[in-house]
């Protein structure tokens, strides 16, 4: 169990974590991995060897050779557009044409990246995970795909993403998310990210031994500067750190966590998003 940071104060409960490894070639031996993390039997696993070096490197040079393309994001960018960035952009109305343009034009540059369509192959690794219960795909809003991850990249110096837990952020409102909700289940998501960058000090994945409902942030206020998390430094945490290629999928709705501070003289550059099961029960949908 966790240790207690001040033992003049009452703490709140933590929970110890529960961590698998294994390549990706492992993934059909562990087929109750899904079910465990939304059990809170397993916090995470991280998976090896989900995309190759080659395939890593082509889509890590698409944030220089397409820059111009980019979305601006919390200490970096993203090539395609994540549903907060349209929230932003329209004032959060009812209306996700311009993110399902801005899907289908990023998706035609991960293909040219990858060599094939990245998601086909987080399919290929992660549906065994589900006991082959569930097709993992991303929802569809009259025919057209939501963005099933992007690549992001976080600058030098960066203060990589402060702590946080996806349930705070409320994905059941009204507006840009009303459509999402209709088809999948998002509070408790799942979250998940492939490094195909890793910088060489800091970007790694700090996951603490605190879940979202026994503990609240000091700081709850978001800025352009993210939050002053100072207060989760003492905290215990699993520290992740995936070579290029290596995927990890957690409970990041529920479980508190962050993105170290980016230092040295390489960018972390990652592909990613959020995941949770369809309503009807057939599918895990990936979003992003």
């Amino acid at each position: 169990m966790g240790t207690t940071v001040d033992a003049g104060r009452s703490q709140p409960p933590r929970a110890e974590l529960k961590w698998i490894d294994m390549r990706a070639d492992e993934t059909p031996a562990h087929p109750t991995v899904v079910d465990d993390i939304y059990a809170r039997r397993l916090d995470g696993v991280t998976i090896s060897g989900v995309f190759t070096p080659e395939q890593c490197e082509r889509a890590s040079a698409l944030m220089d050779t397409y820059a111009g393309e980019t979305t601006p994001a919390m200490f970096g960018t993203m090539l395609g557009m994540s549903l907060a960035n349209l929230g932003a952009l329209n004032g959060g109305a009812d209306d996700r044409t311009i993110y399902l343009d801005e899907t289908e034009h990023a998706r035609a540059r991960y293909r040219e990246a990858f060599g094939m369509d990245p998601r086909d192959r987080i399919a290929e690794v992660v549906e065994p995970l589900t006991g082959g219960r569930l097709r993992v795909t991303a929802p569809e809003e009259d025919g057209r795909s939501y963005n099933f991850g992007n690549i992001r990249r976080y600058e030098i110096g960066s203060g990589g993403l402060p702590a946080h837990a996806g349930n705070e952020f409320e994905m059941h409102e009204a507006g840009v998310t009303r459509h999402l909700c209709s088809t999948t289940r998002t509070r408790d998501h799942l979250s998940w990210f492939v490094v195909l960058q890793a910088p060489d000090e800091g970007g790694a994945l700090s996951v603490f031994d605190l879940l979202y409902e026994s503990h609240r942030a000091n700081d709850p206020q978001w800025g352009e500067l993210g939050r002053n998390d100072a207060d989760f430094d003492s905290m215990p945490a699993k520290k992740i750190a995936p070579e290029p290629g290596g995927m990890i999928l957690f409970g990041g709705g529920w479980r508190w966590h962050r993105v170290d501070k980016i230092r040295g003289t390489v960018p972390r550059i990652t592909y990613g998003g959020f995941a949770g099961p369809s309503l009807d029960g057939t599918s895990l949908n990936f979003w992003f």
